[in-house]
């Protein structure tokens, strides 16, 4: 769909060439779209021509203020003739983001489905802030709390504090699963930084897992679930809150200085409900540039065992096999669009982005 939705606009120049990589499992590897990117640009330079990558991807996993190893990695190999353009995620009504200055936060963590119980929550506080992180089982009876356990304690908690590792893994009880949490200051621009994975197989009825945050020195904290199994609520409960859409620009695609972030529109201009907001976390303008990106038709992979899960709008017949057309609706729909219309402009070679 995306691919196809890049050369109705691409595919008109003469010469053009479509080069696919796999990213590989479901969840975004860094490493591998790093190699995927370098594979597409070697290949451009050995057959001598301009290339515009379209990434429709993202994680939250990261600062979002384009400090992040892989923007470094994105500014430093983009260049004359040598374009990325990348959708700046569909979190507009999402509740994945968390703030707070001074005052301890808490909220609940929810998963989406409960067939995925896996996740992050990543946490940035300011350089050289110093915070507590605590995961904890909570059960309610009647309104009230009638039970807390700690299951887990972390964070930058001491001045000058790093790369410390926290795990518990309870096999009884009212959880049970992994959590762990890593604990640094970022080398890249010294703020403190949590990352907090969760694996849970089973917990017990009535129980809720609760996430509470506390600065322990002046600054602000940023925390952002991944969006894609879970997110933050307040449960209605007093003393919680929920998180809001706020800086919802993707990292890995959103963020980096020289990348063509891509929001999305509805048929009338307005921006879609469903794009992610930005700015980026320093001020820096994010989206880069709006494309239409509801109800997208294009075609659809015939391979994808979930194919039919898109209404058709058309279906063609090639040497005797079926093959449909579908609308789908994201900023991966309008990102490929931005992408081809970059790949036709005049003297691509000379293009570069800042």
């Amino acid at each position: 769909h995306v691919a196809a939705r890049a050369l109705q606009f691409a595919g008109k120049q003469e010469g053009t060439e479509l080069v696919l990589v796999s990213k590989g499992p479901a969840r975004v590897d860094e490493k591998r779209l790093r190699d995927a990117i370098n594979y597409i640009f070697d290949y451009a330079e050995e057959v001598g021509k301009p290339c515009v990558i379209n990434m429709s991807l993202g994680s939250h996993n990261g600062p979002h203020d384009g400090t992040s190893a892989f923007d470094a990695f994105i500014n430093s190999t983009v260049g004359p003739g040598r374009i990325i353009c990348a959708s700046a995620g569909n979190n507009g009504i999402s509740t994945g983001h968390l703030e707070t200055s001074g005052e301890t936060l808490n909220t609940f963590i929810i998963f989406r489905s409960s067939d995925n119980t896996t996740g992050t929550v990543d946490i940035w506080g300011s350089p050289d802030m110093q915070y507590s992180v605590q995961l904890s089982a909570i059960q309610y009876e009647n309104g009230n709390v009638s039970s807390q356990s700690e299951v887990l304690v972390a964070g930058l908690m001491t001045e000058g504090e790093d790369g410390k590792d926290y795990t518990w893994a309870p096999t009884t009880g009212r959880l049970k699963g992994t959590f762990k949490m890593h604990s640094e200051v970022d080398e890249r621009n010294g703020k403190t930084h949590t990352l907090l994975s969760i694996d849970l197989t089973s917990a017990a009825m009535k129980y809720e897992l609760a996430l509470t945050i506390t600065p322990l020195s002046e600054g602000t904290i940023h925390a952002w679930s991944d969006e894609i199994t879970l997110t933050f609520h307040d449960h209605e409960r007093e003393g919680f809150v929920k998180g809001d859409n706020r800086y919802s620009i993707t990292e890995l695609g959103g963020t980096a200085d020289r990348i063509i972030s891509v929001g999305a529109i509805k048929e009338d201009g307005t921006v879609a409900d469903f794009c992610s907001r930005g700015p980026r976390l320093d001020g820096a303008v994010k989206p880069n540039v709006y494309a239409y990106g509801e109800n997208i038709e294009s075609a659809l992979n015939s391979y994808d065992l979930y194919q039919s899960s898109y209404p058709y709008t058309q279906t063609l017949m090639q040497d005797g096999r079926e093959y449909h057309m579908g609308k789908m609706s994201g900023t991966s729909m309008a990102a490929p669009m931005v992408t081809g219309v970059v790949f036709m402009l005049p003297n691509l070679s000379q293009v570069v982005t800042k």
